[in-house]
């Protein structure tokens, strides 16, 4: 069976002239994206399709689709820093309804977690980015790995305070 991969640019009120030649409007729904979050699709007949919002929205063919991947990018001080959202559960499948629209929690806010655990006297920290929908978020600077992130440690009295590196790997 042959992948047919296709890149879609989809606008607020428009798709592109391959689809809508299946397609008629009443057969769309509106997908809500958060401001500045370009996300890739899987269909349910596996063509990939890139989303990138204007004000937000965008139209599709009603059916069953899953978030592969979710990317946005920041200019800080110039810098491109970019936020990448990939490994999803089941949480990413989601179904479009013709005339209905439907609203992918994807981008930004993430949660930093750390996950601590001990052996005797040795402790280790696990340092991850968790999105909305339990995918692994990955960051970038400038297309490489920030240095890792630094954890302050200190105890409720205040006699004692430390700062643990983090390492990648």
């Amino acid at each position: 069976m042959k992948r047919l991969i296709v890149s879609i640019l989809i606008c607020v009120a428009a798709i592109s002239a391959a689809a809508a030649q299946v397609h008629s409007d009443s057969s769309l729904g509106t997908v809500e994206v958060p401001d500045g979050v370009v996300v890739v699709l899987t269909n349910s007949d596996s063509v990939q399709i890139t989303l990138k919002p204007v004000e937000g929205l965008c139209q599709l063919p009603a059916g069953r689709y899953r978030i592969d991947r979710w990317k946005v990018e920041e200019y800080v001080v110039g810098h491109v820093w970019k936020l990448e959202g990939v490994h999803f559960g089941e949480e990413a499948v989601f179904d479009v309804i013709a005339g209905q629209k439907v609203e992918l929690s994807v981008g930004e806010p993430v949660i930093s977690s750390v996950i601590v655990s001990s052996s005797g006297s040795r402790y280790r920290f696990d340092h991850s980015l968790i999105g909305r929908l339990s995918e692994i978020v990955e960051i970038s600077k400038n297309g490489a790995r920030p240095e890792p992130p630094k954890l302050q440690i200190r105890n409720a009295d205040g006699s004692y305070q430390g700062t643990i590196p983090f390492e990648y790997g």
